[in-house]
């Protein structure tokens, strides 16, 4: 069973040490952008996810939560359509 992307944002988040203020600074957010994600009140658009991804060093489809892979990058597009049929 996959997490959500809330869930998955904030485990990676918390595994690198980092607080939500320094996150926010590493992708040029304000801070409450990165408590929305991790609440899931928003959703996190392309081009913060692919940020995201290479920061964590994880595939876009494990940092969205619809795969358990965390190096599996062979079809992004596919995980994006995942993710907007999640909700």
């Amino acid at each position: 069973m996959t997490k959500s992307v809330s869930n998955r944002l904030k485990e990676l988040r918390r595994q690198a040490g980092l607080t939500q203020e320094e996150l926010s600074q590493k992708v040029g957010v304000i801070r409450k952008t990165v408590s929305n994600w991790e609440r899931g009140f928003s959703r996190i658009n392309p081009e913060y996810a692919e940020q995201l991804a290479k920061y964590f060093h994880v595939s876009i489809g494990y940092l969205l939560g619809v795969s358990n892979d965390k190096q599996d990058a062979s079809s992004d597009l596919s995980y994006w359509i995942a993710y907007k049929q999640k909700r």
